[in-house]
């Protein structure tokens, strides 16, 4: 991290009645034509979905109105300015912005069944999973392998092997840069299959024709939620859709085994929205220091935005 510019900035917050707030954050370092500038930001800047802090108890118990503008003064010596782009509106306090982009929720718990779950969706989009189910069958034995915590080294060797290289294939035929693609972010994807699936909180799927992987997704779980996180697929089976179908068999899959939620974080895609799912409130969190150089560079901002 440091030699990238990035710090870890680890805080604590406490209230006399009891309330803990665990601060997973980190300060970034970035040139600008005068200065450099110190931007406080959450731990994984743009890598995750989710930018909230983290309490002992309910969000409900905590006056986040309050606690937003204290932690701007508490961190006003190490850095110019702080940004958190997805923050849920119960950790945001009653003036934060609206980010402008929503956070799709599947419920799967409220559904008796994966049968009306899908029932609840677009005749044309069921069809088009029942089609696409039905040509890869065409092609061979179409299985779902989701691998356990002993499964972990398999799944790191799947990866290796076969995931990752078409990761970077679909995204170099994309004029689009991938959040994803930096340097670092292989060892890192490692260390989330092989520590996250024996802890329990990361999630591997493989869709397979054969024996052969055509789909995966690299994922975070907890108490029942799956992040939807990392997807990709083999660009020569595209005609079959292999990501939409991997998602279906994901979700059945999950529903079955009686998980709750399905996240599929940022990024309005509509193989994601073809679910219906609900909209998280999502705000934004931004601020300059306090004090003659934040407060420079805030005019600079404006001046900038204005022109």
């Amino acid at each position: 991290g440091r030699e990238a510019g990035i710090e870890p900035l680890i805080g604590f917050a406490r209230a006399d009645t009891g309330q803990q707030v665990l601060l997973p954050w980190v300060i970034s370092r970035s040139r600008g034509t005068v200065v450099v500038r110190r931007t406080l930001e959450p731990v994984g800047q743009d890598l995750f979905g989710y930018h909230d802090p983290l309490p002992n108890r309910p969000a409900s118990t905590i006056d986040w109105s309050t606690f937003w503008p204290s932690a701007r003064i508490a961190v006003s010596n190490v850095c110019d300015q702080a940004l958190f782009r997805f923050v849920h509106a119960e950790f945001a306090g009653h003036d934060a912005e609206w980010t402008g982009e929503g956070s799709p929720v599947l419920q799967l718990d409220r559904f008796a069944s994966f049968g009306a779950l899908l029932a609840s969706c677009s005749a044309k989009h069921r069809g088009d999973i029942g089609r696409q189910r039905r040509r890869l069958a065409e092609r061979g034995v179409v299985s779902l392998w989701i691998p356990g915590p002993t499964g972990a080294d398999e799944a790191l060797r799947d990866w290796e092997s076969h995931a990752k290289e078409a990761y970077r294939d679909v995204w170099a035929r994309r004029a689009a840069r991938s959040t994803l693609w930096r340097d670092g972010f292989d060892d890192f994807a490692a260390r989330v299959i092989a520590d996250g699936l024996r802890g329990g909180w990361a999630h591997y799927a493989a869709l397979r024709v054969d024996g052969e992987p055509i789909a995966w997704h690299l994922g975070l779980a907890d108490r029942g939620r799956l992040y939807w996180w990392i997807p990709t697929h083999r660009t020569e089976w595209e005609p079959y859709s292999p990501g939409k179908v991997l998602l279906a068999s994901v979700i059945e899959e999950l529903h079955q085994a009686k998980w709750r939620e399905v996240h599929f974080m940022t990024g309005a895609h509509a193989y994601k929205l073809a679910w219906r799912p609900a909209s998280a409130d999502l705000r934004v969190i931004r601020w300059h220091a306090p004090g003659p150089r934040g407060t420079i560079l805030s005019w600079y901002d404006a001046a900038r935005r204005s022109a």
